[in-house]
């Protein structure tokens, strides 16, 4: 699978969604077990990437919130 990082997150989701799509059709169709194993790898991959931005904006998110209480808690007391 290519390098996801560059791959916008709405595009992310579409992919994951074209990914399942395809690993649900391999479960009723004939493909090779490297098919199949492939396109597994690639939905974990895809998941990983998901997840791992979720976590960065999460902690982006409280990091400003935490910035911004206390540059605020400063000009208050200064």
């Amino acid at each position: 699978m290519e390098n996801l990082t560059h791959i916008e997150l709405s595009d992310l989701y579409d992919l994951l969604a074209q990914q399942t799509n395809q690993y649900m059709k391999m479960l009723s169709d004939s493909f090779t077990q490297q098919e199949f194993d492939q396109c597994r790898d690639n939905i974990i991959s895809i998941q990983r990437e998901i997840q791992l931005r979720r976590q960065q904006r999460a902690q982006f998110r409280d990091s400003r919130s935490d910035n911004s209480f206390d540059s605020g808690y400063l000009s208050a007391t200064g």
